[in-house]
C-alpha cells in the first residue's frame, strides 16, 4: 500500500499539471539547463534537470528503495535529435521509519546526453522541450512536475554556461567503471559482493542496487576489507520468488581522500556450502547450542565450572529458592557476556574491521590481561594470599550479601576464559551469526551462552542432580586449592602465547605486571590487620595495581616471522596456488598459538609420526597458517570457507578435485580416513 498511493497521486498530477517554462513549487525549484552556450552540429549536447530541493525533503533515484517513485523525463526533440537515459548520480540513503529509500536532497542535477545531427544550419535557434515528473517526500509525499524548455543557438563557437560547476559535480557523483575483478555469490538469503583492488585509506561503503526487491534495503550492510578484497554482505529480499541471476548497482566508497562511486555488475553464483558450513538460522541455533554445551569440556572453561560445582556443594544445605536463583543469575552472567562479545564484534563489523571468534587474543594487551586475571585467581584459590572469602570464592559470599553479584561475574569470567577455545559446531554458527542482521547475531550468541550455562543450570534446577554431589567436608578446601594449579598453568601457557606476539621487553613488562599485582594483593592483606594505616596501605594497593595495568598497556606486538620446517611450509595464497597448479595434494592447517583446540589437534593428530609418514607416502604438501597475530590474508581464507575463527583444516586432493573441510577435532585415524576418501570433482562452489 505504501507504494500504490504515491503512484496514483503521481499519475494524477502528471495529467492535470499546467505547462510551465520553469517550475518553482513549494518544495522543488526545477530548471532545464545546458552545460554549453550553443549547439555544435554532430556533437553531443549536455542538458540536465536541475532541482533545488527544500531542506528536509528529497526526490528519488532510479530505484527509489522501499517506497517512492523515480523522476521521469519525457523529451520533445527536433528531428534527428536523440536523448539518452538519465545519467544518474549515485544517490544517498533516505531512511524513514522502518523504510530505506534512495534519493537526493539539497541541489541535484540529473544529466542527459543529446546526440545531434551534423546537418543543422548555423545561425538558427533550436528549442528543446521536456516534461519532468517527480515525487518529493518528507513526512508526506507530494507529486510535482513541469513542462520545461530551453532555446540554444546553432554555432561552431561554444562556451560554458554558469551551470558548468553543477555538471562537473554530477559527473563526480556518477559511478566509474571498476576495472578489477568483481563477483557475487548467493547462499541462502546472504548475498556477498567481492571487489578486488587497492583499498588504501578505506573507511566505509554503501551498495545501491539498480532494481527493487533485490536486497532488504533497511538491513545493515556488512562491509569489510580483507587484504585486497572489499567484501559487502547483503540480505536478500525474501518477498520475491524470482531467482537472482545477475546483480548490478552503484557502490559508493569513502576513503580518507574522499568519496568515489563504482559500477558493480556480476552474475550471481549460487554458493554450495562446504562441509560443516551453516546455511540457515535453525541449523545455526542448533550448532550454537551444542557448541556451548561442549565448550564446558574445554580445558580453559572446566576449572570455572568445577569451582561453581564446588560452590553448590557448599550451599547444599541452603534454601532451594536461593540455589535456583543462583543458577539463573549465573546463566544471565554467561549470556550477558556473550552479548557483550557479540556487540563488540558487530561494532567492529560496522567499522569495516576484521571480526572472528578469539580475534581479541591477537592483541598482546588482551592476552596480558588474561594472564593477570588467571594468575590472581590462582593465588586466591591456592590460599597463597587471603583477602577475604568473597574474593577467594569468586564472589560466593558476595552473592549471599549483595544480590548474587559474585555469581553473575563468575558466569562472565567463564566466558572470558573460554575465548581461547573453539568447540565443535561453534565455528560455522558464529560465522553465520556475523553475516546476518544484528538481531540474528544476538540470538545466536544468546543460544551459545545458554548452551554453555546449561550444565550448571541443570544442577541448580534438579534436586535429583544435587543428590549426586558429595557432602561438604575438608576435601572441599583441598579441591579448591588444587584448582589453583590449572589456573596458574593456563597463565603460564598464555605467557608462552604472549612470547609469540611480542619481544623480550614485552615479556619483561608482563612479569613486572605480575609482580606488581602480587605485591598489591599482599599489601591489601596487611591492610586488613590494621586500622590506623588502612587508608595509606590501600592507596599503595591502588598505585601498584595501576602500575600493573600500565605495564600491560605498553606491551607492543612484533612482526611474526614466517616459519618453514621439514614438516610444513608457511601458508601463502600464492604458494597454495603454485602447489595446486602442479597437481600436488595440499593440506592446509589454519591455527594460532592462543587456540587450545588447535594445539590439542596438532599434538594428538597432526604432529604424530603416523601422520608425517602418510603425508610423505602420498606426497601431500603441508601448509600452516599462523593467525596468532592479525593477518588479513588468513582472515580472507577463513571466510572463503564460512569461518571467522580457527582451527580450520582444508585438504586439496590435487588436480581438479574439490577441497575437503575437515572437522575441528581431529584424531590420527579420523584424519587419515578423511584424506583417503575418493575425491569429488565437478562444481565445487
Amino acid at each position: 500500500m505504501h507504494r500504490i498511493l504515491p503512484i496514483l497521486l503521481f499519475l494524477a498530477f502528471a495529467i492535470l499539471s499546467p505547462t510551465l517554462a520553469q517550475a518553482t513549487t513549494g518544495k522543488v525549484k526545477a530548471e532545464l539547463v545546458s552545460e554549453h552556450t550553443a549547439i555544435i552540429p554532430g556533437e553531443t549536447l549536455h542538458l540536465g534537470l536541475l532541482q533545488d530541493i527544500a531542506p528536509g525533503w528529497h526526490t528519488y533515484w532510479k530505484n527509489p528503495g522501499d517506497s517512492g517513485l523515480a523522476t521521469t523525463l519525457q523529451w520533445e526533440l527536433p528531428a534527428g535529435f536523440m536523448a539518452s537515459d538519465i545519467l544518474w548520480p549515485t544517490p544517498q540513503r533516505q531512511p524513514y521509519g522502518d523504510l530505506m529509500n534512495y534519493g537526493y536532497s539539497g541541489q541535484i542535477l540529473l544529466p542527459v546526453e543529446i546526440t545531434l545531427p551534423d546537418n543543422l544550419p548555423l545561425g538558427t535557434d533550436v528549442t528543446i522541450k521536456l516534461r519532468a515528473d517527480w515525487l518529493v517526500c518528507a513526512d508526506i509525499c507530494i507529486p510535482e512536475g513541469a513542462d520545461l524548455s530551453i532555446t540554444l543557438p546553432v554555432d561552431n563557437i561554444n562556451d560554458f554556461t554558469k551551470y558548468g560547476p553543477q555538471f562537473k559535480s554530477a559527473r563526480a557523483q556518477q559511478p566509474q567503471e571498476f576495472l578489477d575483478s568483481q563477483t557475487a555469490s548467493l547462499q541462502d538469503n546472504s548475498l556477498e559482493l567481492r571487489l578486488t583492488g587497492a583499498w588504501d585509506g578505506f573507511q566505509s561503503a554503501q551498495f545501491f542496487p539498480d532494481e527493487s526487491l533485490v536486497i532488504q534495503n533497511n538491513a545493515p550492510q556488512n562491509v569489510r576489507v580483507v587484504g585486497d578484497e572489499l567484501i559487502i554482505t547483503l540480505i536478500r529480499d525474501e518477498t520475491t520468488i524470482e531467482p537472482l541471476q545477475k546483480i548490478s548497482g552503484d557502490l559508493k566508497v569513502e576513503t580518507r581522500s574522499g568519496e568515489q562511486s563504482y559500477r558493480f555488475e556480476s552474475d550471481v553464483k549460487l554458493h554450495s556450502p562446504q562441509s560443516g558450513e551453516v546455511t540457515n538460522l535453525g541449523l545455526a541455533l542448533l550448532f550454537a547450542f551444542l557448541g556451548g554445551i561442549i565448550l564446558n569440556l574445554m580445558p580453559c572453561v572446566f576449572p570455572i565450572l568445577s569451582m561453581k560445582a564446588l560452590a553448590l556443594v557448599h550451599k547444599s544445605g541452603a534454601q532451594r529458592k536461593h540455589i535456583v536463583t543462583g543458577g539463573f543469575i549465573y546463566t544471565l552472567g554467561v549470556i550477558a557476556s556473550f552479548w557483550l562479545v557479540g556487540g563488540a564484534l558487530l561494532f567492529l563489523r560496522a567499522a569495516g574491521g576484521e571480526i572472528g571468534w578469539g580475534i581479541q587474543l591477537q592483541s598482546p594487551q588482551f592476552v596480558g590481561a588474561m594472564i593477570m586475571v588467571l594468575f590472581v585467581i590462582g593465588l586466591l584459590l591456592g590460599g597463597i594470599t587471603d583477602i577475604g572469602q568473597s574474593l577467594a570464592n569468586l564472589g560466593d559470599n558476595l552473592a549471599h550479601k549483595r544480590g548474587h553479584l559474585g555469581t553473575f561475574f563468575t558466569g562472565a569470567l567463564a566466558v572470558f576464559v573460554a575465548t581461547p577455545c573453539t568447540a565443535p559446531f561453534m565455528g560455522g554458527a558464529i560465522f553465520y551469526a556475523f553475516t546476518q542482521n544484528w538481531w540474528v547475531t544476538i540470538l545466536i550468541m544468546t543460544v551459545l551462552g545458554l548452551g554453555m550455562a546449561l550444565p550448571y543450570l541443570i544442577l541448580t534446577l534438579s534436586p535429583t542432580a544435587m543428590k549426586f554431589l558429595p557432602r561438604p567436608g575438608l576435601w572441599m578446601k583441598q579441591f579448591k586449592e588444587f584448582l589453583a594449579f590449572p589456573m596458574i598453568a593456563a597463565a603460564i601457557w598464555l605467557l608462552w602465547v604472549l612470547a609469540q606476539q611480542t619481544d623480550a621487553m614485552g615479556i619483561l613488562l608482563m612479569l613486572f605486571a605480575l609482580w606488581a599485582i602480587s605485591f598489591a594483593l599482599w599489601i591489601w592483606q596487611q591492610s586488613e590487620t590494621t586500622r590506623s594505616w588502612k587508608l595509606f596501605l590501600r592507596s599503595i594497593v591502588l598505585i601498584f595495581a595501576a602500575m600493573s595495568v600500565f605495564a600491560i598497556s605498553k606491551i607492543e606486538p612484533t612482526e611474526v616471522i614466517a616459519k618453514t620446517t621439514h614438516d610444513y611450509e608457511s601458508f601463502t595464497a600464492e604458494r597454495l596456488e603454485e602447489l595446486r597448479s602442479l597437481g600436488r595434494p595440499v593440506f592446509v592447517n589454519m591455527t594460532a598459538a592462543w587456540c587450545i583446540t588447535c594445539l590439542a589437534n596438532e599434538r594428538i593428530a597432526l604432529n604424530t609420526q603416523e601422520t608425517r609418514d602418510y603425508f610423505m607416502t602420498h606426497d601431500i604438501a603441508y601448509l600452516k597458517g599462523d593467525w596468532t597475530n592479525r593477518d588479513p590474508k588468513i582472515t580472507s581464507f577463513l571466510q572463503s570457507f564460512g569461518r571467522n575463527g580457527v582451527p580450520l583444516y582444508v585438504y586439496y586432493p590435487g588436480g581438479d578435485a574439490c577441497p575437503v573441510v575437515l572437522p575441528q577435532l581431529l584424531t590420527v585415524d579420523h584424519l587419515i580416513k578423511n584424506l583417503s576418501q575418493p575425491p569429488q570433482t565437478g562444481d565445487c562452489s
